[in-house]
């Protein structure tokens, strides 16, 4: 009898958020900042969001998240 290996699959580990800052802006002044993530598993990150506010963009490759707020938009988002 010849003894066969097998491999023990190791779990996908969920990517973190590094820092969940709170940032103010003015009616008119660009927004900008990436949001920070990490991957324990070393996997490249995809970042999207369901919930941005109107005119707000957030680049899939990088996280950067930007967005000039107008007036009608003050308040917390």
């Amino acid at each position: 009898p010849t003894a066969t290996a097998t491999a023990t699959p190791v779990p996908n580990e969920a990517p973190q958020v590094l820092r969940a800052d709170v940032y103010v802006g003015s009616p008119g002044a660009e927004i900008r900042y990436p949001i920070g993530a990490t991957d324990p598993d070393g996997d490249a990150l995809q970042f999207l969001s369901e919930s941005l506010p109107e005119g707000a963009s957030l680049d899939s490759a990088t996280g950067v998240f930007s967005w000039i707020p107008t007036p009608e938009q003050v308040g917390p988002f």
